[in-house]
C-alpha cells in the first residue's frame, strides 16, 4: 500500500529536519546553492548566521506540518472500506 502524496510530505518532513539539524551545528557556512539566500544575508557570514537562525522557526513549522498531513493521509488510506473479493 503505497500512497505518494504522503511519501512526499515525509520527504519534505525529512529534509526540514535536516536542514534544521545543519543550521543548528552551522554546517551550512554561506553559499549560493542552499539555505536563505539574498544579497543581505550574503553580505556576510554574521548575516548569513542569523538569516538562517532566523527561517529555522518556519522550518519547524513545515516539518510539523508535513508529518501532520502525512498522518491524515495514512489514516484516510486505513479507513476506506474494503470491497469483498469477487470471483
Amino acid at each position: 500500500m503505497f500512497y505518494a502524496p504522503m511519501a512526499g510530505y515525509l520527504i519534505v518532513a525529512a529534509v526540514s529536519v535536516v536542514l534544521i539539524v545543519a543550521v543548528r551545528k552551522k554546517a551550512i557556512g554561506r553559499n549560493s546553492a542552499i539555505g536563505i539566500r539574498t544579497r543581505h544575508t550574503l553580505a556576510s557570514d554574521a548575516a548569513w548566521e542569523a538569516g538562517q537562525r532566523a527561517g529555522v522557526p518556519y522550518l519547524f513549522g513545515m516539518a510539523v506540518i508535513s508529518i501532520g498531513h502525512a498522518v491524515a493521509l495514512l489514516c484516510v488510506q486505513f479507513s476506506r472500506p474494503r470491497r469483498p473479493a469477487t470471483y
